[in-house]
Parts: C-alpha cells; sequence; structure tokens
C-alpha cells in the first residue's frame, strides 16, 4: 500500500482507514471502536486481499481505499454489504481501471444506482484480469443496489467486449421494472461469450419470455455451468424451455450446466417442469437443482422419482415449500433406495406427514449417501421420528437432519436421543419449534458434539455396529409394542365412555342407540388396529427369525470377539420373553374385557326395548279407561235428565250418589289396573 512517509506504514493506513470510517458513520473515535476495526481488517486484509464487509463503509472510506491501494498487488476487494453509493463507485474506478491484478470485485448491497454501474460499464472493456464482478443483493440486506434496465443493458454491452468475467451477479436488482430489454441483451452476451460460466438475475423483475430467451440462449453457449433465476414470477414455459435446452445439449454432448436455482416461482408448476424432470434422466453434468417453492406437488414429484431412479448425477435437491404429500414423498424415497448419487434432500413445508418420514426411515436403512435431510414443518409426529430414530441407529451416512417446526413430543424426542446414542456420524439435530424438553436438546446436542469430535479421527467399531444391527427388529418390537399400548389406552376410554352411556341410558333414552352405534363403531375401529399390529407382528417376528439364524452363522465367525458381549445378549432376550408373555397376557384380557363390554350393551339395548314396550301398553290403557270415563260421564247425566222430573228428591238424589259411587269405583279400578 501506498501509506506516505509513517514509520510504520501498516498503522498509518489503518490509522487514515479508521478516520475515514469515523466521516461515513458519525460515530466517536473511542478506543473501542478503533481495536474492533482493527480486528476486522486484521482478518479480512492481506497483500491480497481486502475484505470489509458489514461496517458501514461510505464514500469517504472508498476514497480512502481506493488510494491505498494504488498500485498494489491487489486481487480480490470485498465490500459487500457497506453504503459506498454511486459515488464509492466512481471513487474505486480508477483502482480498478489501472488494476492489473484485481481478479475479485464484490460491491453488492452497497445502495448502487444506474449511475454507479454505468462507470463498472466503462471500465470493464478495459480490465483485462476481472473474473468475479458482484453486483447483487441478499433479502436481508438493508442498501440493495438499484441497477436498472438501461444501466444493465450498458454493462451487458461492456461484458460483450470483456474475455476475462465469468461470475457476475445481479440478483435483486430491479433490472426489469420499466423493461426486458435487458435480459435479451444478457441473452446475446451468453450466446457468444466462452468465459461465463456462473450468472444470477434472481428477483430481477424478469418476465418469462424473457427468461425462455435467456434459456435458449444456453444452445448456442458453451460455457455456463450455474444459471440463478429464482423469484421472478416465471410461468411453465420456462420449464420447457429448460428441457428442450438439455436434451439439444446432451445429443450433441456438450452439456455444461451443473446448477440451475428457480426457487419461488409458484407459477412453474409441474406442468411446466415435467418435461425438464424426464429430460434430465439422460442428463450426466447436471448436479444442483433448487425446485423449493415451484408448485410441483404429488403430480410433478413422481415424474421427478422417475428421473431419479436413472440419473445418478444430482447431488442436491431441494423440494421446500411444494404442497407434497405422503404419495409424493413416497415416490422419492422408493428412488432414493437405488439412487447413489443425491446427498441433500429438502423436503421442509410440506404434508409427508408420519408416513412419509416412515418411508424415509425405510430409505435410510439401505441408502448411505444421503447426508442432509430437511423435514422442518413437515407436520411429523411421534411415530415419524421414532421411525427415523431407528433407521439413524444403523444408518452411517446422514450427518445433518432438520425436524424443526413439528408435532415431536417429549417423549419422542426422548426416544429418538436413545435411538441415535450409539450413532457416530449424525453431527446436527434440529429440534427447536418442538414439544421437546430442554433436556432432551442438551441431550441430542451432547451425541451431535461427540460425533464432531470424532469425525476426524476414529474409525467405527465394528462389533458394536453389529450388536446393534442384530438388535435392529427388537427396537422395531418395541416400537410395536408402544403403538399396542397407545391403543389399549385408547381401548380403555372407550370403555369408560361405554360406561358412562350405559347408566345415562335411562335418563337420555333419545340419544342412546346413537351412541350405542358411535361406541360400536370405535370398538370395530380399534379391533382393526389390534388385527394390524398382529399382522406387523407376525412379520416382524419372522424377520427377527430370519435374522437371528444369521446371527448364529456369523456368530460362528465372531466367536472370540462376542464373548464379552454374550451375557448382554442372553439378558435382552431374556427381556423380550418377557415382553412376550406381558403381550400375551394383555391380549387375553383385551378380550375377555372385549367380551364383557359387548355383552353388557346387548344387555343395556335389551332394557331399553322392553321399557319401550311397557311405555306403549301404558299409554294404551290409559287411553282405553280416558275413553270409559267419558262414556260413564254421557250415561250419568242422562240418568240426571230422566229423575230430574221426579217429585221425590231424596230418593232421585240417593239413586244418582249411588250411580256415581259406582262410576267412580269403577274409573278407580281401571286407573289402578
Amino acid at each position: 500500500m501506498d501509506t506516505g512517509k509513517g514509520a510504520h506504514p501498516e498503522e498509518d493506513a489503518f490509522g487514515q482507514i479508521f478516520m475515514a470510517w469515523i466521516k461515513d458513520t458519525h460515530e466517536n473515535p473511542t478506543r473501542e471502536n478503533f481495536l474492533r476495526l482493527q480486528e476486522v481488517m486484521d482478518k479480512g486484509c492481506s497483500d491480497k486481499q481486502f475484505v470489509m464487509r458489514s461496517q458501514r463503509l461510505g464514500v469517504n472510506s472508498a476514497m480512502t481505499i481506493a488510494r491505498l491501494l494504488d498500485r498494489t498487488p491487489i486481487e480480490k476487494i470485498d465490500l459487500y454489504e457497506n453504503v459506498i453509493r454511486d459515488h464509492g463507485v466512481q471513487a474505486l474506478s480508477q483502482l480498478i481501471r489501472d488494476s492489473r491484478s484485481l481478479t475479485h470485485l464484490n460491491v453488492g448491497g452497497n445502495d448502487i444506482g444506474p449511475l454507479g454501474c454505468a462507470y463498472l460499464a466503462a471500465l470493464v472493456p478495459m480490465n483485462k484480469k476481472l473474473k468475479y464482478l458482484i453486483l447483487g443483493s441478499d433479502d436481508g440486506d438493508m442498501h440493495m443496489n438499484r441497477i436498472d434496465s438501461e444501466a444493465g443493458k450498458s454493462l451487458a454491452d461492456g461484458l460483450s467486449k470483456n474475455k476475462t468475467v465469468k461470475w457476475l451477479d445481479l440478483n435483486r436488482n430491479p433490472l426489469g421494472q420499466d423493461t426486458q430489454d435487458v435480459f435479451f441483451a444478457f441473452a446475446k452476451v451468453l450466446e457468444t461469450s466462452k468465459t461465463m460460466t456462473t450468472l444470477k438475475l434472481g428477483g430481477t423483475m424478469m418476465n418469462t419470455a424473457s427468461a425462455v430467451c435467456m434459456v435458449r440462449s444456453l444452445l448456442l453457449n458453451q460455457s455456463l455451468e450455474f444459471l440463478d433465476l429464482h423469484d421472478n414470477d416465471l410461468q411453465s414455459a420456462v420449464g420447457e424451455a429448460l428441457a428442450e435446452v438439455v436434451l439439444n445439449k446432451n445429443l450433441k454432448s456438450t452439456a455444461t450446466l451443473q446448477t440451475v436455482l428457480i426457487h419461488n416461482n409458484p407459477k412453474l408448476r409441474s406442468k411446466g417442469l415435467m418435461p425438464f424432470f424426464r429430460a434430465l434422466k439422460e442428463d450426466a453434468v447436471m448436479t444442483t437443482l433448487n425446485l423449493a417453492n415451484t408448485s410441483i406437488a404429488d403430480e410433478g414429484t413422481i415424474v421427478l422419482a422417475e428421473t431419479l431412479h436413472k440419473n445418478q448425477t444430482l447431488t442436491h435437491l431441494d423440494l421446500t415449500n411444494n404442497d407434497i404429500s405422503e404419495e409424493g414423498a413416497i415416490a422419492i424415497c422408493g428412488a432414493l433406495k437405488t439412487n447413489n448419487g443425491v446427498h441433500f434432500l429438502g423436503l421442509s413445508s410440506n404434508k409427508i406427514r408420519d408416513e412419509g418420514a416412515c418411508a424415509l426411515a425405510s430409505t435410510l436403512e439401505v441408502n448411505h449417501v444421503l447426508t442432509h435431510l430437511e423435514l422442518g414443518s413437515a407436520r411429523l409426529s411421534d411415530r415419524g421420528t421414532i421411525a427415523l430414530g431407528v433407521a439413524l441407529a444403523l444408518n452411517m451416512g446422514l450427518q445433518y437432519l432438520k425436524l424443526n417446526n413439528n408435532h415431536i413430543s417429549d417423549a419422542a424426542g426422548k426416544a429418538f436421543a436413545e435411538l441415535i446414542e450409539k450413532n457416530y456420524k449424525l453431527l446436527s439435530v434440529d429440534f427447536r419449534g418442538n414439544q421437546v424438553s430442554h433436556s432432551t436438546l442438551l441431550r441430542v446436542k451432547k451425541i451431535t458434539k461427540k460425533n464432531k469430535g470424532l469425525r476426524d479421527g476414529d474409525a467405527p467399531n465394528q462389533l458394536q455396529h453389529e450388536v446393534i444391527r442384530l438388535h435392529f427388529q427388537q427396537y422395531k418390537l418395541q416400537e410395536a409394542n408402544s403403538e399396542l399400548k397407545d391403543h389399549q389406552k385408547a381401548r380403555l376410554e372407550l370403555q369408560e365412555q361405554a360406561d358412562r352411556t350405559e347408566r345415562d341410558a335411562m335418563t337420555e333414552n333419545e340419544n342412546t342407540a346413537k351412541r350405542s352405534k358411535e361406541i360400536i363403531e370405535k370398538i370395530l375401529l380399534v379391533e382393526n388396529f389390534i388385527q394390524d399390529l398382529h399382522v406387523k407382528r407376525k412379520h416382524k417376528e419372522e424377520e427377527t427369525g430370519k435374522n437371528s439364524q444369521q446371527f448364529e452363522q456369523d456368530l460362528k465367525a465372531l466367536q472370540e470377539q462376542f464373548k464379552r458381549d454374550t451375557h448382554t445378549r442372553e439378558e435382552k432376550q431374556k427381556e423380550s420373553d418377557a415382553i412376550e408373555v406381558k403381550y400375551r397376557t394383555m391380549v387375553s384380557e383385551r378380550e375377555d374385557r372385549m367380551k364383557d363390554l359387548s355383552e353388557r350393551i346387548a344387555k343395556s339395548q335389551t332394557d331399553r326395548e322392553a321399557w319401550l314396550g311397557k311405555n306403549k301398553i301404558y299409554r294404551t290403557h290409559a287411553t282405553s279407561a280416558q275413553e270409559q270415563s267419558h262414556l260413564l260421564e254421557a250415561q250419568i247425566q242422562e240418568k240426571q235428565a230422566q229423575f230430574a222430573a221426579e217429585r221425590e228428591a231424596k230418593a232421585a238424589k240417593k239413586e244418582v250418589k249411588k250411580k256415581k259411587g259406582d262410576a267412580n269405583d269403577l274409573i278407580d279400578n281401571l286407573l289402578g289396573a
């Protein structure tokens, strides 16, 4: 650096940068700020690079840096996420133009507008060394660049005359806000470029027609390896264009495209992407495909799974937030059982649920290539989590697992931690956003921390791994017993409900039939569940028998090594026998209780029908008595009229009284009956 006549050139250069930083930020020149900025420079600055990210550097700092770095062998300048703006680029322009060594320039996230881009566009044709030009921004940047269509076209024109730039990042610039001409200009650059390997145009307001033109320009391009078109509201025609390029390049054996990022384009949909997926069957170059939030759903996922049966080149596959259900997840898992290429699989924010997690667990039993698996917000619960834990007891390939924001209880978390206790490859498990206690999180973290310590050194203990394999079926049997206990608990709850229904039957006659029907349906459902568990248990016992035979064969070859473990294995077998006896006892008790419950329900129904019959008879008798009462009253009135004319009132009254007494006795007799 050209630092002047000071006795300590490096200290003098830092002092100048510090004072320029004070002017830009209006901070106080305290010792604390001095030491903090000095630490940043010590980490990022050397003779060949100057890296100061996110330090609020402004135009004063840019002018000082340009002056200090002039005529030095600087190769990399990285000022990402500062505030140098257009005038800061102007201050750096002479350095960029005259440098004979600068290959990397990163001024992304610096609030650079059309004027600053125009300075760079004028300098690009003159520079014969620059390879990396980064003007893009990220979502969280406070000062995103603001390069528009006209400035972008100027930059494209400058790049058409440049033969060295291989990496161009324009992410998050509003290039297409006013017109789409800039993208057609970059498409022409791609058609003729022999050096461009990376082009990032994510979030640039590109429309579908421009994207199709950009993709089809790759038919003439022989160098591009990385294409980023994410977050541009693209439609299905872009997927069809990608399919055309992949098929054409494969036929000519000129394929170069290794990475395609088209995430956050929900209008692509499965219809547009399925041709692209089919084209990838014959591709042997592409390694990274980000399809997050592209609405491929199960339909597209199934076609992609068919591709993965044949394509062994893809290593990174992100399917986050694509409305994928258990069906799509199962299809992908089936493909990964034979696929030896995919290392990263993202299925977060999909509805794969426990069935999908169980399918993934089955895949992990045979696939030891997958190292990253993301299942955040995938609607998993305890069953899927435990299935993954059982698989990871044997799998020694997976290193990073995300299970955040699901419905996992602390009991399942503890079971998972116990199952991965002897896994020495898992380096990270994300349990955030679940009902898992802090102690369980610490236990999982302790396991992964231990594995990180072993990552670069110790070889696996083959004997221990063999013991884990032999007890694999036992873990599965324990899982089945756990499920059975849950169903038995549900059955007991249903039985209690039936008892309450029986007690309330006499006072709630209108609802008795409906409640009894519901209880019977739930009992039948529980019985079906128990029958399914019987089938699963029988299957597990058969598998356990086969594994026991294999164990006896292996035991002959490993007899010397297993002497110390024989006692432990026998204890485990005794525990298994005890569990079997307990299980049979519980099944017998369940049958007796079910029989008793059925008899009580039948008795309840019989009593209700008998009560309804008696009630009907009572109402019939009451109606008949009322009719006889009306008839007697009419007869009495007739007699009263007949004897009214009689002179002997006393005799008539006695006769009427006597007849009334007879009628009342008859009514009382009838009502009493």
